[in-house]
């Protein structure tokens, strides 16, 4: 974090920009996508979006009323920074200092009951810990899928299609969360899952390293307890229709992975996150089979 605040400093001398006392997920997941809009206002020689970058970081820093439960910032692609100069598989955008002023109505009507919701499925240390930004890409019927991800660069951002069921909506944040969350345990403990790419995942549809292999081990664990909870307590016949189908679907791919994932969490040195990642993946398929 300091670091960041000092190549800002850096690109604008003379300007005030403050290291908050203490750093929540909040000003971490925005450090990150300040950093990323003065990258970009600098490859393209833009000082106005450059000045965009410490607004934002200032506006957070100075804002410290306290922060609600559900309350994470939220955006639209349609209305967020697009960022072309992010090392990412898939398209991102940043947010501007207007997000952070107001909550976008529209949105927080799926993402603030999304993220009681995965409170209340007990997934609060991953929304504490690794969710403090909503950019919505796509509205989907209940039958198409949704599209959903997180990049590294980007930590606690998630950028998701959406359903108009909000709690249904919860199992996108409870997944990307726990890839971004699983992302900073591993940069902690330094562990890189090296390895070839000889495992099997269905998901991908073809090989992958330990790498991939345990971080989707994870998060679609976290997928089947999060739609476990909201099937025993939704009220909407078509939600619980869909976590049931959905729940056997992740189920029968954590079980062709076994195997694969087995052997990939033996290269994870430490054991917090080796424990962290069985614990889920356990949970998750507590009597299949049986």
């Amino acid at each position: 974090m300091e670091k960041i605040v000092q190549l800002m400093s850096t690109g604008f001398p003379g300007r005030d920009v403050p290291l908050p006392a203490t750093i929540g997920v909040r000003e971490y997941a925005v450090a990150h996508h300040a950093k990323a809009v003065l990258r970009e206002g600098a490859e393209n020689r833009d000082a106005s979006v450059m000045g965009r970058a410490i607004d934002m970081w200032r506006t957070v820093t100075a804002d410290t009323a306290p922060r609600a439960d559900a309350d994470i910032i939220t955006a639209s692609s349609e209305n967020a920074i697009p960022l072309k100069h992010v090392p990412a598989d898939m398209p991102v955008w940043a947010i501007g200092e207007g997000h952070l002023k107001g909550a976008d109505d529209g949105l927080t009507a799926w993402v603030r009951p999304a993220v009681t919701a995965a409170r209340n499925a007990g997934y609060s240390w991953l929304v504490d810990n690794a969710l403090a930004i909503v950019v919505s890409l796509h509205p989907r019927q209940l039958n198409e899928a949704t599209s959903s991800w997180t990049v590294g660069p980007l930590p606690c951002t998630v950028y998701t299609d959406y359903y108009a069921f909000g709690e249904l909506m919860g199992k996108d944040l409870v997944h990307e969360a726990a890839h971004s969350w699983l992302n900073d345990c591993l940069a902690v403990t330094g562990d890189t899952l090296d390895g070839p790419a000889e495992f099997w995942s269905p998901w991908r549809q073809r090989y992958r390293t330990p790498f991939g292999i345990v971080h989707s081990a994870f998060a679609f664990a976290c997928v089947v307890n999060y739609l476990s909870w909201l099937r025993e307590h939704s009220d909407d016949a078509r939600v619980a229709a869909y976590c049931a189908q959905r729940i056997a679907d992740e189920q029968d791919r954590l079980t062709q992975t076994l195997p694969g994932i087995t052997r990939s969490l033996e290269v994870v040195r430490d054991e917090r996150v080796r424990q962290m990642v069985q614990a889920e993946l356990e949970t998750a398929l507590a009597g299949v089979g049986a």
